[in-house]
């Protein structure tokens, strides 16, 4: 069975941080037969087959006689990190070349890429959807990283976090019954959890301290720097997170797992395949990627009695989270701009969001997509699923930074993450990020 696991590693290793897009309540018009002119609008997808939108596209042509929408998913498969680097690639080369026959009208980014794209984007039109009302029903992440001074840039379908997942059943060999809740416990705890045989790790506690083989090793790392206060960039969106003393205790905390005496280091497998096989007790993970493992504890039959808790905190201080999500946006140098917010707008609507998640679900095994409106925070199907409560509850206060082109920033973070852990290569890491959003 473990010898299946492995050949399927690959799979696992997915960094699946998701999100789609856009727009909300407070539109008009959206139902306007547009049947004046015909209309074809292309959408450019990842990781949603067809099968998954043509139920709400269907609907959308039927209100709109004169609308065509053709979706297409584009996620090349694979490692996820590679994946993202060859779909960014694609996306770059269609958008830079400015061939308008090859352009969708509607194209989806990464949250942290939003910066790389403002310039290839229409903003919506302030009748379709404005800031106020982006403000007003979706969460802070969104109005940072989608909408600029009074352009709502684009919106996701879907947001998504960061929790901790732990087997319960090595928690309880040790008298625990969750996580501990803040960092310095937690900490503790993951020490405690940790079995080691002539000084190797034998089982783990928590998966940290490593980039090679820690999912969301980037991801957590930014996250202990903005508990920790540190202000990663200024007004300007210049970096700055080097100036403050507060990041060096951030990565020396986040190292120290890896340490000697901590609960994790190099020779251990992913952490994934760890989880699975029962040989690590926590790991930091999303909701889309904890949805693959219990897709594999179930598919292998796998003995593993799974929980999730919220990420540990600064005790005293509020809550922080991560916020890793897609969106989509509208391509400018194309005809029916206008049209293509309309249809966003409309499925951003609680109704068409609610019917999405059905049809995910219905291609899924577990469960289906986080909302990303304030106003569905309390829907009852989410609200009481044990493995998305938690999730749920820390969209309000999920947040990132500014990178511009998250996927250089995120390998900048994974060589800081396998450096001494000094402030001078927390200032090296910061000359490197820089230079990325300097050449955008």
């Amino acid at each position: 069975m473990i010898n299946k696991l492995k050949r399927h590693s690959a799979k696992l290793i997915a960094f699946t941080g998701l999100g789609i897009l856009l727009i909300l309540s407070g539109c008009t018009n959206t139902n306007t037969n547009t049947s004046t002119g015909a209309i074809e609008l292309q959408w450019r997808g990842v990781f949603w087959d067809e099968r998954v939108v043509q139920p709400l596209i269907d609907e959308y042509q039927l209100l709109n006689p004169g609308v065509t929408i053709k979706y297409a998913n584009r996620w090349p498969g694979g490692r996820s990190e590679t994946a993202a680097q060859s779909y960014k690639d694609d996306l770059d080369r269609i958008l830079k070349a400015g061939n308008t026959a090859e352009i969708p009208d509607i194209f989806m980014v990464e949250n942290t890429w939003t910066g790389s794209y403002e310039n290839y984007a229409t903003p919506a039109p302030s009748a379709v959807i404005d800031a106020n009302s982006v403000k007003a029903n979706f969460y802070p992440a969104v109005t940072k990283d989608f909408v600029k001074g009074t352009n709502v840039m684009g919106l996701p379908l879907w947001m998504d976090t960061l929790a901790i997942i732990y087997n319960k059943d090595l928690l309880a060999a040790q008298s625990l019954a969750t996580p501990p809740s803040d960092l310095t416990n937690f900490k503790n705890k993951a020490i405690q959890l940790t079995a080691r045989s002539s000084g190797i790790i034998t089982s783990a506690g928590f998966a940290a301290g490593t980039s090679g083989n820690v999912g969301f090793a980037p991801e957590f790392l930014n996250l202990l720097f903005l508990q920790n206060g540190v202000s990663m960039v200024d007004a300007s969106g210049n970096p700055i997170f080097a100036d403050s003393d507060d990041a060096l205790t951030a990565l020396q905390y986040f190292k120290s797992f890896a340490g000697s005496s901590g609960s994790w280091d190099t020779t251990q497998k992913f952490d994934g395949i760890a989880f699975l096989e029962g040989k690590l007790a926590m790991m930091v993970t999303t909701s889309w990627r904890l949805n693959d493992i219990l897709s594999f504890k179930d598919a292998y039959a796998l003995n593993l009695n799974i929980g999730v808790a919220p990420m540990p905190q600064i005790a005293g201080q509020p809550d922080i989270n991560w916020a890793s999500y897609w969106g989509l946006m509208v391509a400018n140098n194309r005809p029916n701009s206008a049209a293509a917010w309309k249809f966003m707008a409309w499925l951003t609507q609680p109704e068409q969001l609610r019917k999405l998640r059905e049809s995910e679900v219905a291609s899924r095994r577990f469960f289906g997509i986080l909302y990303p409106r304030t106003d569905m925070q309390n829907e009852t199907d989410i609200r009481s699923d044990p493995y998305l409560q938690n999730f749920n509850s820390e969209l309000p206060s999920a947040t990132s930074w500014y990178m511009v082109n998250g996927l250089e920033v995120r390998k900048a973070f994974q060589d800081l993450i396998d450096s001494n852990g000094t402030q001078a290569n927390i200032s090296q890491a910061q000359t490197v990020i820089r230079e990325i959003m300097s050449r955008q």
